[in-house]
């Protein structure tokens, strides 16, 4: 008879607990895409309508939930301001563990509405990405070509420049000190000019052009000065020899402009 129990007991072992990440690829099997359950008209400024569609907030929230059940996985969404924009840090988590899975962020107007709806809009974007759903499609697959190249690239206001916001290596930073760095010498910093210049947004390259143009400006500006007259001494004849010209520093910045193609 004690044997007969030590059997039943052996027999009903505990189901081992899912990690974090298994619960995640278990959910993901079982979730599909959220319905588009809003649908919105655009009228361009630009002498062309298109429409889309996409599934709110709360409704992708439900879609998910659904999915999940009774599994061990939640998550957890802080509210993040940088630079004049707004957006969330995600992390996955369960009962006894968490994954980071990093920052979003979008540009956002001075008003409360216009940040609101940048905060909804990265949530959104957030979790579709991290759960490997589609938010939004569009729904007359009818915008022009001129749509699919995204918005008009604007020139941008003194303020604007110097904050522009750029990724490099995987990290945001700004589009001014990357410049310095391309100016110091380093490669990589040169390259991603180059390759901005040719694949970038176009936002993006008007940027990178209106920084050039600036410090042509400023080069020009250099050379209109004029400079005091110098009495060369043993000691300065010596300095003058290991520093680099006015003239050299000139050629540099021409053949930068050159280089990045600007005339």
């Amino acid at each position: 008879m004690e044997n007969s129990k030590e059997g039943q007991a052996e027999a009903v072992k505990p189901t081992p607990k899912k990690t974090l990440l298994e619960s995640l690829i278990e959910v993901k099997r079982r979730l599909k895409n959220p319905t588009l359950n809003k649908k919105v008209d655009v009228k361009s400024k630009r002498g062309f309508d298109y429409s889309y569609s996409y599934t709110t907030l709360d409704n992708l929230i439900d879609t998910i939930q659904q999915a999940i059940g009774t599994a061990d996985l939640s998550w957890i969404q802080i509210p993040i301001s940088a630079n004049g924009q707004v957006g969330v840090h995600t992390y996955l988590i369960s009962s006894d563990d968490k994954m980071d899975c990093g920052e979003f962020l979008l540009p956002a107007g001075d008003g409360i509405k216009d940040k609101g709806s940048a905060l909804t809009y990265a949530r959104r974007y957030a979790l579709s990405s991290i759960f490997g759903v589609s938010s939004e499609s569009d729904s007359d697959g009818q915008q022009s070509s001129e749509m699919d190249a995204g918005p008009a690239a604007h020139k941008l206001s003194q303020s604007e420049l110097e904050n522009y916001v750029i990724t490099f290596r995987g990290q945001s930073g700004y589009l001014v000190d990357l410049w310095a760095d391309a100016q110091g010498g380093d490669q990589d910093a040169a390259n991603w000019f180059r390759a901005e210049l040719i694949n970038g947004d176009a936002q993006t390259q008007m940027a990178i052009r209106q920084l050039i143009q600036r410090q042509r400006s400023r080069a020009k500006s250099e050379i209109k000065k004029p400079k005091p007259r110098r009495v060369d001494t043993p000691e300065s004849l010596g300095d003058k020899a290991s520093s680099p010209t006015d003239e050299q520093n000139d050629n540099d910045i021409t053949d930068l402009f050159n280089e990045f193609g600007i005339n």
